[in-house]
């Protein structure tokens, strides 16, 4: 059962600005509540990769100083962010989950960290990556049961936020890696349209399909970061109060042709949550999913497999010997690839984009399965094909958890956007989210150490 008790560690994004800028607390007493709760989860989540609690004690007093002379700096003032380990962080380790990157330090900010300094948040440590965030996993559990995967690429970053270890956090996604853990872990994972928020600085894995993301409690909380990572005032991203409560947003629900496949708890939760819609007052309907968009499982796979195989080609080079054999095998795929195929699957994803978009415009948002089931064991950090059609349009797309399956792990909806319509998407988001149950937050792991 969640704890009983509130704690300034489970507070949302929107609750600690709040309670900052109304002097609640300071900075460095919520700061306080976040290493209590480290020192409790840490040892069995390992969300973390690298902290440093003296820098991060100067980081928050410097905000409550900041406050202190009234010159608090941008929307996310004081507010500490977990970053996935691939992005570069002046000063701090970017090992990107791989021997290949051991002692890495680089000398500047990736722009997703710039953006975010920008807005006055500050860096409390470097979240676990899958291996070169691909598939291979890292350390990292499941807040809700240590013997089961938080997902991954970004698998430290949803474990962080479902564990109370930070109020947001960013990770990337090429092919299923924010949705995909924030399913796992009962958490809100954003990606924004494709080119929306910046990744310069950040490991390439696939170019064309590499993108941010977001990992908050609540749709509130993704905004939030989301603007300040884009650079854009919160009006534009950010959904007012009232859209809980305002306009029924346009919906559709689709079936994929993976439906089949899915664990039945997966098609329940779904299923019952457009009921719930439904009965709420939104006239959703379920819809066919385009089959140039529904086909995109290989063409992705072509795509990402040999843009994979190039980019990592230096690494292979020279650190081959320190991969895992799960990674060697795809760019060995990839490799394979000719460049009459790879252009073959190019072509197919711009037929499937211009077929996604027209499909689309009638709607604020398409309701889909986000996972195929509940968590798996660790071994694997799930299976995407959930979210590659998606991911392969470059289309928003927002996890939103929604219930619990039969293992008591939480099973999420993917709430998808026309591209470029983020703030509609989150909007539609918001109301959605208001209707829905919460599988709530999970136990605290029991560390004897």
């Amino acid at each position: 059962m969640p704890e009983k008790t509130p704690h300034l560690a489970d507070l949302s994004v929107r609750a600690v600005l709040e309670g900052l800028n109304k002097c609640a607390f300071t900075a460095r007493e919520y700061l306080e509540a976040l290493l209590q709760r480290h020192d409790k989860a840490e040892p069995v989540v390992r969300a973390f990769v690298w902290i440093n609690r003296s820098r991060a004690r100067n980081e928050a007093d410097a905000a409550d100083l900041r406050r202190a002379c009234n010159q608090a700096n941008g929307t996310l003032d004081g507010l500490p962010v977990g970053i996935k380990d691939v992005f570069d962080t002046a000063g701090m380790p970017t090992e990107c989950g791989s021997p290949a990157f051991a002692g890495n330090v680089p000398t500047g900010d990736a722009a997703a960290i710039t953006a975010l300094r920008n807005a006055g948040a500050w860096v409390l440590g470097k979240t676990v990556t899958a291996e070169l965030a691909y598939f291979f996993p890292g350390p990292t559990t499941n807040p809700w049961d240590a013997t089961r995967t938080p997902g991954g690429s970004s698998m430290g970053s949803a474990a962080a936020i479902a564990a109370g270890l930070v109020p947001l956090a960013i990770g990337t996604q090429t092919n299923g890696s924010v949705i995909r853990p924030a399913a796992f872990c009962g958490v809100v994972g954003f990606k924004p349209t494709l080119g929306r928020i910046s990744i310069e600085g950040c490991l390439p894995f696939s170019p064309s399909n590499d993108q941010g993301g977001l990992f908050a409690r609540d749709v509130d909380g993704v905004a939030r970061g989301a603007a300040a990572w884009a650079g854009e005032p919160d009006a534009r991203l950010v959904p007012a109060p009232e859209a809980a409560t305002g306009a029924t947003p346009r919906l559709a629900a689709v079936r994929t042709g993976d439906w089949d496949g899915l664990d039945q708890s997966s098609r329940d939760a779904t299923e019952a949550s457009v009921e719930s819609l439904r009965r709420a007052g939104a006239a959703i309907d379920w819809v066919d999913c385009p089959p140039v968009v529904d086909a995109l499982l290989p063409v992705h796979r072509t795509i990402m497999s040999r843009e994979g195989a190039d980019t990592l080609a230096h690494i292979r080079a020279t650190q081959d010997h320190v991969l895992s054999s799960t990674l060697r095998e795809y760019l060995d795929e990839g490799a394979r690839v000719s460049d009459e195929a790879l252009t073959d699957a190019r072509q197919a994803r711009r037929t499937a984009v211009t077929a996604f978009a027209a499909w689309i415009h009638a709607y604020d948002a398409i309701i889909t399965p986000a996972a195929v089931g509940e968590a798996p064991t660790p071994e694997t950090t799930g299976d995407p094909r959930c979210q590659t059609r998606w991911q392969s349009v470059g289309a928003p797309v927002l996890c939103l958890p929604c219930a619990r399956g039969p293992l008591g792990l939480p099973l999420a909806i993917q709430v998808i956007g026309p591209h470029g319509a983020d703030a509609r998407l989150l909007r539609a988001a918001t109301w959605i989210e208001a209707r829905l149950p919460h599988p709530g937050r999970p136990p605290l792991p029991k560390h004897s150490g």
